[in-house]
């Protein structure tokens, strides 16, 4: 039997602006992620517009587009595409090539 998200990832508030999974292995911003690459998010920043969006720790994503020049980020979750600010992109840690 596979492993569940539950088996996976240790959920935890580590203070106001973050939450974060504990989980083994590297983790990179999902603004260093390139078109075609894909992981899953163990830090969001404390806000309610990521979940409201789908992105939440535990989710798999997968980069769609980058644009140059610091515009949004364009990911795919939950079989939608989702338009991600630059800077929140930075602050949404991802596990890649899961």
């Amino acid at each position: 039997m596979g492993k569940t998200i539950n088996d996976t990832f240790s959920i935890t508030q580590i203070n106001d602006r973050n939450v974060h999974a504990h989980h083994r292995g590297s983790s990179i911003s999902m603004a260093e992620l390139k078109p075609g690459q894909q992981g899953i998010v163990i830090e969001i920043p404390a806000t309610d517009l990521l979940p409201e969006l789908s992105i939440r720790v535990g989710k798999h994503i997968s980069i769609i587009a980058c644009s140059f020049a610091g515009g949004p980020i364009l990911v795919r979750v939950d079989n939608r595409s989702i338009a991600i600010d630059l800077e929140i992109a930075r602050e949404i840690l991802i596990n890649p090539g899961k």
